[in-house]
Parts: structure tokens; sequence; C-alpha cells
């Protein structure tokens, strides 16, 4: 049945699943660390609000306390930020690379496998065509590269009227990053129509 084919392609699974993760410098970094007599010595005594280059006191928590612990005892990321060595505790790294390794692999190949579905989809010649994957029908879209394909019509879709932006920053103080505002699009063989706003990256489509 038609009603059952969507209208759309199926997602690619995110990448962030496999780069979040810790890597090899990272580990190579905590083992620096925690193989170093000195490092772990000192650590224990920050640990405890000791100052291991003064000898004095500090507050746990302080700026002095915070600033030590970020310079000899925090591991730097590739994803960004810092965290302390300690949340490397009880991780086989040799194990954990491997995992993401597969994680890796799997998503990637998961990825290719989506996007030869999608330039499957893409390549479809009629409105009631599909290309079936993990139990879903896929068909293609109502406007694709200019050419409304709903119910085969084939008609070109072209611009007939835009009009400004009129959000309150337009109006308040004319600081708005929309330019462009509302354009809209009609099939030149059927009334087909459609609008579509920068501001919200939506499209509107009615008969």
């Amino acid at each position: 049945m038609e009603e059952n084919i969507i209208r759309g392609y199926p997602k690619f699974k995110e990448e962030t699943v496999f780069t979040s993760r810790y890597d090899k410098k990272e580990f190579e970094k905590y083992n620096e660390i925690i193989k170093s007599d000195e490092k772990m010595i000192n650590y224990n005594k920050w640990k405890i609000g000791i100052n291991f280059i003064t000898k004095r006191k500090i507050k746990i928590g302080g700026k002095t306390h915070y600033d030590l612990g970020y310079k000899h005892f925090s591991i730097h990321s590739n994803r960004g930020g810092y965290y302390l060595f300690t949340n490397l505790d009880g991780i086989n790294s040799e194990l954990y690379i491997q995992e993401t390794e597969k994680i890796k692999k799997e998503i990637i190949d998961y990825n290719l496998k989506i996007s030869n579905i999608i330039s499957k989809i893409e390549s479809l010649n009629k409105w009631e065509d599909y290309i079936k994957f993990e139990g879903l029908k896929y068909g293609i879209s109502s406007v694709h590269g200019q050419i409304h394909r709903e119910n085969n019509c084939f008609g070109l879709i072209k611009l007939y009227d835009s009009e400004g932006c009129t959000c309150h920053s337009c109006e308040d103080w004319g600081g708005c990053s929309n330019p462009v505002g509302t354009n809209y699009y009609k099939c030149e063989k059927c009334d087909y129509k459609y609008k579509t706003s920068k501001s919200d990256s939506t499209s509107t489509w009615w008969i």
C-alpha cells in the first residue's frame, strides 16, 4: 500500500558513539602518570590538600588546588576539555580500544549501507516505487531535484514569490541573520505549492 511508504531516508548512525570515547593518546597519558612514582606521590599529597611544591596546606577545591590538578594530573581530550586521570582507573585500555574499533567499523559500515540505500531511493522512477530496508518501505520525496514527483507529476518546481523576514529581531533592531525570509514555490504542471523558511529550516506543503 502506498500509504505505508516513508517519503524520506533512513537515518545515519551518529559517529559520536565512537568519537566520544577515550582514545589511545589518553590512555598513554594515563599510563605516564600512574607509572611515575613522583607523580603519584604528588597526587596523593594534592588529593588531601597539600601543595607538593610549597609543602603547604591548600584548600581542596580552591584555585591553587584546582590549578595544580589541572596542570599535573589532568588528561586533555581531543574532544575538548579535560578530566582527572583517575577517570580511566579500572579500564583495560587494550580491550577498550578494540571495542572502540569494533563500534567504529559497525557504524561506518552501516552508514555506507545507508548511503547506498539513499542513492537507490533517489533513482526511483515512479511515485509508487520503493526500496525496502530493515522492514520499512522508503520512496522518493514529493519534490526531488526541483521536480514534483508526487503521483508521477514530474512538473518543474519554480520560485514564484518571496518575502523578507518579519521576526521580532528585524522589527526591533534589524539584527536578524535571516535576510531571505520565506520563499514560495509551485509546480508549473499542477497546483502543488510549498514554502520554505530559512529562519527555522522548515517547509510547508499545500495543495
